[in-house]
């Protein structure tokens, strides 16, 4: 009984947006006086606009494979390699934005292709 009422109450203050599951990222990133480093995972893909990445969220929703081949074959998107580190910048629904170690460019990509 207890257990239902806890999952109910957190799922309400998702719902309404008093806690953001997402928001713990954010604060460590800012709030931490060293940077943290995350590793990808290589198998989503990443890209310099935000527009690409919310495109290629809808392609692999619809199984569109050569779509997403075609962004990789223009150099639109690409793929980072698993265990690449990179920072966390910016949390946008779903979507991130991360600079790898020792580079400048910011790229887009899927939240779950960062871990700790």
């Amino acid at each position: 009984m207890y257990t239902k009422l806890l999952l109910f109450c957190v799922i309400g203050m998702i719902w309404t947006g008093y806690v953001n599951p997402l928001q713990s990222l954010e604060a460590k990133e800012k709030y931490c006086s060293t940077p943290l480093i995350y590793y990808t995972e290589g198998v989503y893909v990443a890209s310099v606009s935000k527009r690409i990445i919310i495109d290629a969220v809808e392609y692999y929703s619809n199984g569109d494979t050569d779509a997403i081949e075609k962004l990789l074959k223009s150099g639109l998107a690409i793929k980072l390699k698993p265990g690449t580190e990179v920072f966390l910048l910016e949390v946008d629904l779903g979507i991130v934005k991360i600079r790898v170690k020792g580079q400048i460019l910011e790229l887009w990509t899927y939240r779950e292709e960062i871990y700790f």
